[in-house]
Order: C-alpha cells, then structure tokens, then sequence
C-alpha cells in the first residue's frame, strides 16, 4: 500500500472478514484543459482522457477512496472522476477522511466539501470503515 493509513484502512476491512482488491484497475475519466481552444472548431470546451486507479474495491462494489489530505487538485479530479466516468459514481464511491481538516481562506472542511457535492464520506484517524459500507 502507498501509506500508512491506506495499510490500516486495509487493515480494518480485513478484520471485518471482508476481502477487497487494492489498486484493481484504470478507470477513464475525463478532465476539462483550461485556456485551450480546439484548432478545428474554436471551442474552448476542450476534454483530456485520464486514468484513476480506485483504492479499495469491496465485493458489494463500493469504491473506498482514502484520504489524508485532501488538495484543490484532489477535489477537481474527484468531481471529474464522478461526472464523467462510465464506472464510478456517487452511488458506489465513499471518501474515507484520516482527518476533517479545513481548507481555503474560508475556513471549510473536507466534510463540507463531500456535503456540499453528494459525496458519501466518514472521518476516522485509525482508517476504520464503517460496517454500513462493508456489508
């Protein structure tokens, strides 16, 4: 595993008797190019293909995500990685946060951004996994 927390997320899905597969596969996704402009047709809606690699994916299909920070960047991939990908949704994705920190000048916390777009998420230092998402 990348980390150490991802180790005891992986941990705490373990010893809950569940399997899972780390880093399984590519997901595509597409991002959008700022400040380009298409040499065709002049449109400025101009779209990269992507690959994101899913943490943890349980056998009821939940795709874990684990964060211990979470950056602007991370925030615009995921919103990308659920807006445009053919797999992963906000039906069957969770964000599993090591902390609930706050970002920006605004004084906002990881929570509030996952509230904020729809996005199922716990905060949990140790890396445990709710049940709910396990079974």
């Amino acid at each position: 595993m990348r980390s150490n927390y991802e180790e005891r997320v992986g941990v705490s899905i373990t010893t809950h008797g569940v399997q899972f597969e780390y880093e399984p596969w590519l997901c595509a996704y597409y991002s959008s190019v700022r400040g380009s402009t298409c040499a065709d047709c002049g449109g400025n809606q101009i779209l990269k293909l992507r690959w994101y690699t899913p943490d943890f994916v349980l056998p009821n299909g939940l795709i874990i995500e684990a964060k211990g920070k979470l950056t602007g960047a991370n925030r615009t991939k995921i919103l990308d990685i659920l807006d445009t990908s053919e797999y992963i949704t906000r039906d069957n994705f969770r964000l599993l946060f090591m902390e609930d920190n706050k970002y920006g000048s605004a004084g906002r916390r990881y929570s509030d951004w996952a509230e904020q777009y729809g996005i199922v998420y716990h905060v949990s230092r140790i890396g445990e996994v709710p049940e709910s998402w396990l079974t």
